[in-house]
């Protein structure tokens, strides 16, 4: 994970060898250098599509993959939290007075 984000949701055997490594701090620093890059949805349908478990009860395949990418519903709820950071809350600014003035009042004595 970085930035909030997952950059993979495989397990570190198959991470390491879809990239043909033997240790994760070269996969996650390819990874992160896709994700600076733009490519890492790609990457991430890539590695969707190539893995399968048939050992176990279920498996992934590519028809995992049309599931819709909830980005934008995310993006609003974030903009729309931010935006209530911006009005001026009487509690908070209460708060505030009274932790500043019993810090003053400690480090006057």
């Amino acid at each position: 994970m970085r930035e909030g984000r997952l950059l993979a949701e495989e397990s570190p055997s198959t991470l390491l060898t879809q990239f043909n490594t033997d240790n994760l701090e070269t996969v996650f620093l390819t990874l992160s250098q896709k994700q600076a890059d733009g490519q890492l949805s790609s990457l991430n349908l890539k590695i969707g599509d190539l893995v399968h478990k048939s050992d176990s009860m279920f498996s992934i395949s590519s028809s995992s993959q049309s599931i819709p990418d909830g980005h934008a519903s995310t993006d609003e709820l974030m903009k729309e939290h931010k935006s209530s950071h911006s009005v001026i809350n009487r509690n908070r600014i209460k708060a505030l007075l009274d932790k500043n003035c019993k810090q003053f009042y400690r480090n006057s004595l």
